[in-house]
């Protein structure tokens, strides 16, 4: 290596390479005259750290770094891999790194055996052919101006970058002034005001609620678990829903945010007509980033969860059945907070299905549920129809599939939607996508649980319609129900096929719901 090192620098002073240069070899050889002062040796498994030509201060006034190696040699590419990683973690002050290797010119082997190096951007470049003297140094400043020029390059286009940038955080400043402040206080008023000081720096919290792990999702965004401390009660923690609609993740329109108003006028409304079985707003925080709906929450899983328990085989771990007195209870409360959502605070709910429901099963098998999920809900008074079609299949009715201009009853769909419900929670969930569309649980629904994947579209829609108008189609459903539900069929199966008429004009009001719960 002693020779090959002579002869590269054969010549030549290290001025003929530019202002401090730094001549690196990786075995211990004498370094020619002239060099000594500009000359480091890098050795397997050095420690850079103790190194006095790759402090901070040594660093910073190299302008290139000139590697001579021999070639193929395993320890000597280890040895610049770790050079090129201690040089990474000094952005600032590292100088260009240039490899000369000691070998063959263009030799196809070599280039593979450099690729490592090249790839973990341990050497900028590499030199050929070990040209000796001053061509070694007008090769070296050659690629040190070729480096040069490609980081003015890249700096220009990180300033052009900077520059868009910077001009599209201006424009979404300004959509989002726009949507959450100016169209807030002329159009949407039940859309609290901005605060930035309701959101700790971690998010972890809102306006004092400790944000809990998700539990289903929402039209406009994700449920979570909330927790806040008892104010009576130190030390006693009570847990609540928390509807979070992330702002900087999604892109809301106006029509978004008209839906999000009534989602709050709403829940505003159903303030003035309380009731058990109802999840009631508790707050709205509204951060920069995010619009909390803060509401009422019975114990601490989704009737979805708790109905996935129960259909798990009696063999598997965390099985739990529903008593048939529970499940009992739980249709009777189910009824009657529909029949008070529409019999008295006039409202259709659109979304009915069993992640909308948050339920408590006590040590004594009672149980206590509460209906929520309201972002699609609407106050429908007089001959007001509904216009848009919504819902999850199956629970949608095939009218909100189908809507047409003439609109449709939401109340009436709600009736569609109980139904099905009461056939997931009699025989299983997802029983109804199984029977009338063929498919398996895991082609409807993910694995925490989110809403059917399917796409309200005619084709369902007439696949359903076709379904239920068969004579004894929902009998052959209540065939698989579960053995505690078998002992409410006299009242149940009734119940059921009435709700789930094809015809919206046949399925009975809530408030005729009482008559077969005997």
């Amino acid at each position: 290596m002693q020779r090959s090192v002579n002869s590269l620098l054969c010549g030549v002073m290290p001025s003929a390479f530019g202002e401090n240069v730094r001549i690196v070899c990786t075995e211990e050889v004498a370094p020619p005259a002239g060099f000594e002062s500009n000359w480091s040796t890098l050795l397997p498994e050095a420690d850079f750290e103790t190194q006095p030509w790759l402090e901070e201060t040594s660093l910073a006034q190299v302008s290139v770094m000139v590697i001579v190696t021999s070639l193929p040699d395993e320890v000597h590419k280890k040895s610049i891999l770790d050079l090129g990683n201690f040089l990474r973690g000094h952005p600032l002050t590292a100088p260009p790194v240039i490899l000369v290797p000691v070998a063959k010119p263009g030799s196809a082997q070599n280039a593979q055996y450099l690729k490592p190096l090249l790839t973990s951007s341990s050497v900028d470049d590499v030199i050929w052919g070990a040209p000796s003297g001053f061509a070694l140094a007008l090769a070296v400043q050659a690629k040190l101006s070729n480096l040069n020029v490609q980081i003015g390059q890249l700096q220009d286009k990180l300033h052009e970058r900077a520059s868009k940038l910077e001009q599209r955080d201006t424009i979404t400043n300004a959509i989002d002034f726009a949507q959450w402040q100016y169209l807030r206080t002329r159009l949407f008023h039940a859309i609290p005001p901005v605060r930035a000081d309701l959101e700790d720096a971690q998010q972890q919290s809102v306006a004092g609620f400790q944000v809990g792990p998700r539990i289903s999702h929402g039209v406009f965004g994700a449920v979570h678990m909330a927790a806040r401390e008892v104010e009576e009660q130190p030390g006693q923690v009570q847990c609540y829903s928390m509807f979070i609609m992330d702002k900087k993740q999604s892109k809301y329109n106006v029509y978004d945010l008209k839906t999000i108003n009534r989602f709050l006028r709403v829940l505003g409304e159903l303030d003035n007509f309380r009731h058990p079985n109802l999840s009631h707003l508790v707050a709205t925080p509204h951060t920069p980033d995010k619009l909390c709906v803060v509401t009422e929450m019975c114990g601490r899983q989704t009737l979805f969860a708790r109905l996935k328990l129960r259909d798990r085989p009696a063999n598997k771990a965390a099985a739990c059945p529903l008593p048939t007195a529970s499940m009992q209870s739980l249709i009777e409360q189910v009824c009657s907070a529909v029949s008070h959502l529409h019999e008295v605070a006039s409202i259709c709910h659109r979304d009915i299905k069993p992640e909308n429901f948050t339920i408590e099963q006590r040590p004594d098998d009672s149980v206590n549920v509460k209906l929520g999920g309201f972002e699609l809900a609407m106050v429908q008074s007089g001959a007001l129809k509904c216009k848009s079609s919504c819902g999850t299949i199956p629970f949608a009715a095939p009218e909100t599939l189908l809507a047409s201009s003439a609109g449709y009853d939401g109340m009436a769909a709600d009736m569609w939607s109980l139904g099905v419900l009461f056939v997931e929670i009699a025989c299983g969930l997802r029983r109804v996508e199984e029977s009338v569309l063929e498919l398996s649980g895991s082609d409807v629904t993910n694995k925490t649980g989110k809403d059917s994947l399917l796409r309200p579209s005619g084709k369902t829609a007439k696949k359903i319609i076709a379904a239920f108008m068969q004579e004894g189609f929902v009998e052959g459903l209540f065939e698989k129900a579960v053995p505690e539900a078998k002992r409410l069929e006299p009242w149940l199966l009734p119940l059921i096929s009435s709700l789930v008429q094809v015809h919206a004009s046949k399925r009975p009001t809530a408030a005729s719901l009482q008559e077969f719960l005997v």
